[in-house]
Formats: structure tokens, C-alpha cells, sequence
């Protein structure tokens, strides 16, 4: 029985700290094979740290969408680094076109990459799906990231698209509208999925913008460069806009 265990309570602990200690005659003995596993869940909370979760943070809670993957932006009490200033500079998007059944990455890490998409130069329906992964060096064993997805309007770049739509699906870390989903270094990405409405008629230079954001430890989150999707332009559509 417990009455037979000495229990080591600390003078500086009111009683009020320790109920199971005050109340111990009232509850049936701890069988000893539980011990283990007890202190293994101590010692599991114990060591969760806040860059253990920043990534699944910003995309499961709503409050999470308010913080921008922009550069100046504070996270884990650090400033947002840009691609210039990145903690690695070889950390790139790379990503697969399924429809295409090829991979594009980005041509320089310190460079924003262009991707045409679209066959119809916007004027019928389309949807295509890409994977999107976070690649990193064999240095970086394990890290977190999180994807953003925006669409942009060309006569208004503040404002979204109304006839492009991007969002990140089949997955379970998708949140922010499926405008924003997160993974880990050693995952298998993220799907991304953008859809031509087919009533463009003078919107089809609209884009389609991806980046991320990703750490380790306790350093402050590193940004990549973006992958830039833009919609095909007729030969007529490039020589106006090459006058």
C-alpha cells in the first residue's frame, strides 16, 4: 500500500500543489509497471519546444493565418529572414506537374521561378495539380515548413484573382482556406491545385504565387524563393505586350 512508500515532497510545495499527495490513502496503489510510462510522458512534455510546432501553429489555428510569411514578420521572436539572408541558401521549392509528369524547381535559390501554365490561353475551363516539396541539403536532417498560396490580380497585384483559384488539397495539415499547409523535411510534400475558370478575357496575366517558410532548433524562420505560375498568352497577346 502507498502508507508503506515514503513519498519525497519538498518543504517549499504548499499542500494545495499536491493533491495526490494529501489524498494519497484515498486512491488504490500505482502498480509499478505504469512507472515507465509515466515518466517516458514527463519527459516527453518536458522537452516539446515552441520550433517543434510554429509550422502546424500557423495553419491549425485561425489566429495563425494572420501571420504573414513576409520578411520583418515575428515568429518565435524572431524576425522573418528573406531569401537573401536565408540560414541555408540551398533550401528551393521543387515541383512535380503531374499532368506533365515532370519536375521544375526553382533555377536559383536566390531567384523567383517562372512557370507557364494553362493551354487555352485562358479562355476555357482547366484545373491542373501540382506536388510542391521543400527540398533541403543533407546537412539539414529535420526540419519544419509551411507553403503559402496566393493568386494575384494584374491590374490590381494587391488584389486576388477572380478568375484564377489555388489551393493546397488532400491533406490533413491544410488550413488558412487551403491557402496555407505545412510539412516536414523528410515528408512527401504538399498537392497544389489551380483551376482556370475559363472566362478570363482580359484577367489571363493573372498569377499564381508559392512560397515557404522554414527552421530548425530555435533559429529564426528562412524564407524561399517563389514559384511564379503565369497562364499562356497567345502570339498576338506577346507582341502587345512586348510593344
Amino acid at each position: 500500500t502507498l502508507q508503506s512508500v515514503r513519498l519525497y515532497q519538498p518543504r517549499s510545495i504548499s499542500l494545495s500543489v499536491c493533491p495526490i499527495y494529501v489524498k494519497a490513502t484515498m486512491i488504490p496503489p500505482i502498480k509499478s509497471n505504469f512507472l515507465p510510462l509515466l515518466l517516458f510522458l514527463y519527459h516527453s512534455l518536458q522537452t516539446i519546444t515552441p520550433t517543434n510546432a510554429f509550422a502546424a501553429w500557423l495553419v491549425d489555428r485561425p489566429i495563425g493565418c494572420f501571420t504573414f510569411l513576409e520578411p520583418d514578420e515575428v515568429i518565435m521572436n524572431n524576425k522573418l529572414l528573406d531569401v537573401t539572408s536565408s540560414k541555408n541558401p540551398n533550401v528551393y521549392l521543387e515541383m512535380y506537374d503531374k499532368k506533365k509528369n515532370e519536375k521544375i524547381r526553382s533555377a536559383d535559390v536566390h531567384a523567383d521561378k517562372e512557370v507557364i501554365i494553362g493551354t487555352n490561353n485562358g479562355k476555357e475551363e482547366e484545373s491542373m495539380e501540382y506536388q510542391i516539396h521543400m527540398m533541403f541539403p543533407p546537412e539539414i536532417h529535420d526540419a519544419q515548413y509551411v507553403l503559402d498560396v496566393t493568386t494575384k490580380s494584374y491590374s490590381n497585384p494587391e488584389e486576388e484573382s477572380e478568375t484564377l483559384k489555388a489551393v493546397f488539397v488532400n491533406s490533413g495539415k491544410i488550413g488558412c482556406e487551403g491557402k496555407r499547409g505545412h510539412g516536414r523535411s523528410k515528408g512527401n510534400g504538399l498537392t497544389l491545385q489551380i483551376k482556370i475558370d475559363g472566362n478570363n478575357n482580359n484577367s489571363n496575366k493573372d498569377t499564381v504565387e508559392v512560397w515557404g517558410g522554414w527552421a530548425t532548433d530555435h533559429e529564426a524562420v528562412s524564407l524561399t524563393p517563389k514559384i511564379i505560375f503565369k497562364q499562356q498568352q497567345s502570339q498576338e497577346e506577346e507582341e502587345k505586350g512586348n510593344k
